[in-house]
């Protein structure tokens, strides 16, 4: 009788006192988050120099001429067709040598920088386009963990877009905003582990148990940020 009669029974009263210390933790953490949250992002003191997509025409190759006290940074022009707002048109860029500039040929599909100055806008091919290439493995890399990983991968996905969406949504922006970088970081935390750790390991004693184990740690930290 005493084998069989309440095998769970020392299990509930523990899963009571562990949701018991987490259902504060979970307010306290959304009440963090809704005062923390940034009500504007600030404007960044030098907007960003617009990008264009482009194409490569042609290259013309100059021997650098002058004193170089380092490696040479602009020695010919690469033109290139860009799509603009107003419609596709021709620029000139210099043609860079120094060790990180993208090595160019005629056709490769680019990324342009445009600056203004007193002599009008200056052009820089800053890159290759890699959007396309970036999303096909990143497709092949969510198709090969949901089919291994099946029902518990697709819920590691989810759980690392939630991760990913916390961190611009409301970790970053708080901290432009000026709010503690501390504070904002152990809700934000907060907010990953109570949301990631249920969605990928389901509602549980031993979730529940690592979750309050990953927020007691962070408290810690936060408490002793030595």
């Amino acid at each position: 009788m005493g084998a069989h009669g309440h095998p769970e029974g020392p299990t509930l009263p523990m899963n009571r006192i562990a949701w018991a210390v987490l259902v504060p933790l979970a307010v306290a953490t959304l009440v963090g988050l809704v005062l923390l949250w940034p009500s504007a992002t600030p404007p960044t003191a030098q907007p960003p120099a617009p990008e264009f997509k482009g194409v490569v025409l042609a290259l013309q190759g100059e021997e650098c001429t002058g004193e170089q006290t380092g490696p040479p940074s602009s020695c010919g022009t690469v033109t290139a067709r860009i799509t603009t707002p107003e419609g596709d048109r021709e620029i000139e860029a210099p043609l860079s040598r120094s060790p990180s500039a993208p090595d160019l040929s005629v056709g490769d599909e680019v990324v342009v920088a445009a600056s203004e100055s007193p002599d009008g806008p200056i052009y820089g091919v800053v890159d290759h386009q890699r959007g396309s290439e970036l999303v096909v493995v990143l497709v092949a890399l969510a198709l090969a963990l949901v089919a291994f990983g099946r029902w518990r991968g697709f819920t590691a996905l989810v759980g690392l877009a939630i991760t990913f969406g916390v961190l611009f949504a409301f970790i970053v922006p708080a901290v432009i905003a000026g709010s503690s970088p501390v504070l904002v970081a152990l809700v934000g935390a907060s907010l990953i582990t109570l949301t990631v750790l249920y969605l990928t390991h389901g509602v549980s004693l031993p979730t529940t148990v690592a979750v309050l184990g990953t927020m007691t740690a962070l408290a810690s930290r936060r408490a002793c940020p030595s």
